[in-house]
């Protein structure tokens, strides 16, 4: 069910991509950040869902040696990593039942329609290669570029798990939540294959950190 400030969040939504380039033009992040709200109202996502896979995504990148300029980058990506979904239809996106092929297909077109929208807007050009390829896997059978190991940009390879830890601990109208334990054997199982080996140790240590200072904490590198 829809709540009432989910539905107030999907009426800010812009109704073309002229208007979403104006806004992202903007580059004000409470603006991006309400944009991102609207956007995880529409795919059925808990207030503040992308919100916390940038914590989780930039104190990974922090952990990693990034650059607190590529922090803030990968902190944008997560918030505007589904934007291509907004022209998807909700009979697809809501659907309890596999998807047909043809479903599939328009589903996976999202991240290059949101990276096509970006694109047109040059002050957010840093977060693009996050965009474009964070459903690609580690062993090169993701999409759109089938790109693997370290031919996916990093950033890509950070967003990627922290996407899937994130959604893996968060109920979905088909399936229920895993616990933290559950979705952390989920990476470690898919470590080297969907995942970064590398960003996946990272990631770790910073939700066990998180999990030692107390659940309700944000996440922080160790």
């Amino acid at each position: 069910m829809v709540s009432v400030y989910d539905t107030e969040l999907l009426e800010f939504v812009p109704k073309d991509n002229y208007k979403l380039c104006v806004l992202l033009q903007a580059h004000d992040l409470p603006t991006i950040e309400a944009l991102s709200g609207a956007i995880d109202a529409k795919l059925n996502f808990s207030p503040g869902h992308s919100k916390s896979i940038g914590k989780l995504a930039s104190a990974t990148a922090r952990k990693l040696g990034l650059s607190a300029a590529d922090c803030a980058g990968i902190y944008l990506a997560a918030l505007l990593r589904d934007l291509g979904q907004i022209s998807i239809s909700d009979t697809v996106i809501n659907k309890k039942d596999n998807l047909s092929e043809e479903e599939m297909i328009a589903l996976k077109e999202h991240s290059a329609r949101g990276h096509a929208i970006i694109q047109k807007a040059p002050r957010m050009s840093a977060v693009l290669p996050a965009i474009l390829h964070h459903h690609e896997r580690y062993d090169g059978t993701g999409y759109p570029s089938g790109l693997a190991g370290e031919e996916i940009p990093l950033p890509a390879r950070i967003l990627a798990a922290a996407d899937a830890y994130q959604s893996m601990i968060s109920k979905r109208p088909h399936r229920p939540a895993k616990t933290e334990e559950e979705a952390r054997e989920e990476l470690i199982k898919n470590s080297g294959t969907q995942f970064d080996p590398k960003v996946v140790k990272e990631m770790l240590s910073v939700v066990s950190k998180r999990r030692a200072n107390g659940s309700k904490k944000d996440y922080k590198a160790a």
